[in-house]
């Protein structure tokens, strides 16, 4: 295969005020369409698949991808015990202490369109 063909003149780089702009008007104004926190569609974080689903909060979404990914982690890596041990205290303790509050005495977070692994080599305008 000839990579060259691959390769783009440094030019093609978006305008980072007009790129910006666009993305935050996307965040703000892409809504979940079912109101829920999550995505159909497999999405992935460098090799690994993130299968979304959808969940009605912003706690039980994160705190199932992120042991989702872990899980992953220690399927490549090997079971580590150092690393269970401080996996029930971040998924027990610290995530509901720091998630939970924003969720709490009628405050909602509310479901939008997020990139998580945005920089300029997964971008195109047009």
């Amino acid at each position: 295969m000839d990579v060259t063909c691959l390769l783009m003149p440094i030019s093609w780089f978006p305008d980072v005020e007009h790129l910006t702009s666009h993305i935050t008007k996307l965040h703000r104004n892409v809504t979940s369409p079912d109101g829920k926190f999550g995505f159909g569609v497999t999405t992935h974080h460098g090799k690994a698949p993130i299968e979304h689903g959808s969940e009605d909060t912003w706690e039980r979404y994160f705190t199932r991808t992120t042991r989702d990914l872990l899980e992953m982690e220690q399927q490549v890596r090997g079971e580590d015990n150092s690393i269970r041990e401080l996996a029930v205290k971040w998924f027990e303790r610290m995530l509901p202490r720091l998630l939970r509050p924003m969720e709490t005495d009628g405050r909602k977070i509310r479901p939008v369109m997020l990139h998580g692994d945005l920089w300029h080599g997964n971008t195109g305008v047009d």
